[in-house]
């Protein structure tokens, strides 16, 4: 058996496969960091909005809202569609921020 069998010099297989692990793990916590609070249906840390503010925000924009912004972003294109509910989520979430909810 090598004398250097589990030593800390990196330079067998399974140490440098840690490193690789290590890495990619690392390299997986900073996207989530960039990505969660542009995904996050509202601001990290904030207070959850009840169920009741839920419906009434949804029922208060009009019986053709919902209809009117799914035709809007069918004809946009998938690229152009997303886009859009990026932006609206952006704006939703500084509102959010806004109003304390």
């Amino acid at each position: 058996m090598p004398d250097d069998f589990g030593s800390p010099n990196l330079d067998d297989q399974t140490a440098q496969f840690e490193e690789d692990v290590k890495l990619a793990w690392e390299q997986a916590q900073k996207m989530g960091e960039q990505v969660l609070p542009q995904v996050a249906n509202r601001p990290i840390g904030t207070v959850k909005v009840d169920p009741q503010a839920q419906y009434e925000d949804w029922s208060s924009r009009g019986p053709t809202y919902w209809q009117d912004q799914f035709t809007k972003l069918a004809v946009m294109g998938p690229a152009k569609a997303m886009l859009e509910l990026l932006k609206h989520d952006k704006a939703q979430q500084r509102r959010a921020m806004r109003d304390g909810t």
